[in-house]
């Protein structure tokens, strides 16, 4: 899985090989791996993937079914990004307010 290029230097577009966004619990892991592909393809912008449909495909191929809302077919791609990190983003501690013990 990935992306390709045709012979005639089309690019192709196939699933990005990210695991694909199920819960809370992989939500970093998909967010940084999704912003570092779409950067790649120059499909980011400041804190938020560019608006297309190429970039709406690639976002929502990596996510779980479950996760869909039928509002996404209508949603902009930031819309998309940023219902995802409202409903999985779990706030980190600080590091004042952890525990550190050697």
């Amino acid at each position: 899985m990935g992306d390709r290029l045709s012979k005639n230097g089309v690019f192709g577009l196939l699933s990005p090989s990210i695991p694909k966004l199920g819960d809370e619990d992989n939500y970093w892991t998909w967010r940084i791996l999704i912003r570092s592909y779409l950067e790649a393809l120059g499909l980011w912008a400041g804190n938020f993937p560019k608006e297309g449909p190429q970039t709406k495909f690639i976002l929502l191929s990596t996510l779980e079914m479950w996760i869909f809302k039928r509002e996404y077919e209508n949603l902009s791609c930031k819309q998309i990004f940023q219902d995802l990190e409202e409903r999985f983003s779990v706030p980190r501690p600080k590091l004042s307010q952890m525990n550190l013990t050697n």
